[in-house]
């Protein structure tokens, strides 16, 4: 059997951290944290910029969505620090973060969320710097970040994470007239250990293991109008793991308007550990190829494209044993009112080698499934005052059905108040049993002046009995400083008590902007 993913689920950052821990702590009430950061910005030229920071806070940062996982693979859930998202783009490696061209499996080679975060639990970042920018035809990126030691979490019942230096190096050249070539350097270097070195001491660690390095270079080529092609070429470097440290993509588009096809390649090995980033699948071989037919419909007036889409995707393990077959089918309707139909139908082959529970329901055993789904979607336009994505999904899933229906959208109620409804529900019927997952969330927003608004988050999930809230006041009360309030509760819905108040937080951040 393969061995665990070293990189273990990136948990939400926010309370359902701790609300899924139903172990019984000494409440805290009434507790007071004063901190006082700094960040600095200076011009070193018009095009070249270096931030730094002290005593790093996000107190402002809204909570994560949460999500139902219903595979057997870590969830993705993105950054949403400002910090690390400025400039995000400059440390892009192999389009992995974004430009439409991600592969939904590949690694991300550095992942801001790594910093700050273990094992799903804050840690202190003490400080750091950042240099972006570009000279020339070259880009840079340059950043150094200090964690201090995590605090001890009683419910988890482990040691805390050492404090470590985090310092990703990123430098891209552009050539010919739409490629470039660049090249990627991280390393996590952490000042104190808490695992002995060993491979048993590395699985299922996130960050708290000892030194890591990687480096990698990335290349995209953009030939006449409609000819894409890129790779990279990545390496890793643990101290005690053994085994295929590297990773690898290459890939080919035609991306013609009426004619499509994309073919890609990549492996990712045993012992690929960038723990400066993310990496979904380990011990891997993906092939893909996308055959796709879209013509543009002159002859109806309210008809704008029609789209065939076809899709091979195919995961093969070390060992040469095809663990993962998805072959799909597509019909897409594209109205000149920008309203999208889809209509999907997938056949999935799964090698299950590891035993693994469904969203909290029931444990699917090792063996071979082979299933069919068939999936329907609509897309109403943004300029609907409800728009958004409603989804019917049915079929066979592993050895029994899934019936799903899932809605993501915006009521956009007035100038001033919007909504932005989010129902998920899934019932899953299995040999091993039947349950159903529910996720219901809305976020409020309200613009009280073009400098002050309010928000709200409220979302509940049935796999993890939780239930959230995250209240942000928001007031730009000069040009670049602000005032926040934030108050965010998480309550566990599990067991006789209704919605027991497991945590909650009150924030009030305060920024002032100084120009020299």
């Amino acid at each position: 059997m393969p061995p665990p993913a070293r990189n273990i689920e990136l948990k939400p950052y926010g309370v359902s951290n701790l609300t899924t821990n139903r172990v019984s702590t000494p409440p805290v009430s009434n507790r007071f944290d004063r901190d006082i950061g700094i960040d600095a910005k200076y011009g070193i030229t018009s095009n070249v910029t270096l931030d730094l920071t002290v005593n790093t806070d996000f107190a402002q940062v809204e909570i994560d969505e949460q999500q139902v996982n219903l595979t057997r693979f870590s969830l993705f859930i993105p950054e949403k620090r400002d910090f690390f998202l400025e400039g995000q783009g400059i440390f892009d490696f192999a389009n992995a973060t974004g430009g439409g061209f991600r592969a939904p499996d590949a690694p991300i080679m550095f992942f801001s969320r790594r910093i700050g975060l273990d094992g799903g639990q804050p840690v202190p970042i003490r400080g750091g710097a950042r240099l972006t920018g570009r000279v020339g035809k070259t880009s840079v990126g340059l950043l150094e970040i200090q964690t201090d030691e995590g605090a001890v979490d009683p419910a988890r019942g482990t040691a805390p994470a050492p404090a470590a230096n985090f310092l990703v190096a990123r430098v891209k050249r552009d050539i010919l007239r739409r490629s470039n070539i660049g090249i990627i350097a991280t390393r996590r270097s952490p000042r104190s250990s808490t695992s002995s070195g060993r491979p048993e001491d590395l699985e299922g660690r996130t960050g708290a293991s000892g030194s890591n390095a990687l480096a990698g270079v990335d290349t995209s080529f953009n030939f006449f109008e409609n000819v894409q092609a890129g790779s990279y070429y990545a390496r890793s470097d643990t101290p005690g793991l053994s085994g295929n440290a590297s990773s690898y993509r290459g890939y080919f588009r035609y991306v013609h308007d009426r004619y499509g096809l994309d073919t890609e390649r990549m492996k990712v090995g045993d012992a690929f550990n960038p723990e400066v980033g993310y990496v979904p699948r380990l011990d891997v071989t993906r092939t893909d190829m996308v055959a796709r037919f879209s013509p543009r419909i002159r002859s109806v007036r309210s008809l704008r494209k029609l789209e065939w889409n076809a899709e091979v995707e195919r995961f093969v393990n070390g060992r040469r044993q095809l663990e993962t077959r998805v072959a799909s089918g597509t019909f897409r309707i594209e109205l000149n009112s920008s309203d999208v139909l889809t209509a999907t139908y997938r056949n999935d082959y799964e090698f299950v080698t590891q035993p693994f529970r469904v969203s909290g329901g029931p444990r699917l055993p090792i063996g071979l499934y082979e299933f069919n789904e068939g999936v329907l979607q609509f897309n109403a336009g943004a300029q609907r005052k409800v728009s958004g994505r409603f989804t019917l999904t049915a079929g066979e899933f592993y050895s029994g059905h899934r019936q799903r229906v899932e809605y993501n959208g915006r009521v956009k109620v007035s100038s001033h108040l919007a909504f932005e409804p989010r129902i998920l529900a899934s019932h899953i019927t299995l040999p091993e049993g039947a349950f159903t997952t529910k996720l219901l969330g809305a976020r409020t927003t309200y613009t009280v002046t073009p400098r002050m608004f309010v928000s709200g988050l409220v979302q509940y999930n049935s796999s993890l009995n939780t239930l959230e809230s995250n209240i942000r006041w928001r007031w730009e009360y000069r040009p670049g400083s602000d005032l926040f309030v934030v108050y965010t509760d998480g309550r566990d819905t599990f067991g006789r008590r209704s919605a027991a108040l497991m945590n909650r937080g009150l924030a009030i951040k305060a920024t002032r902007l100084l120009r020299f």
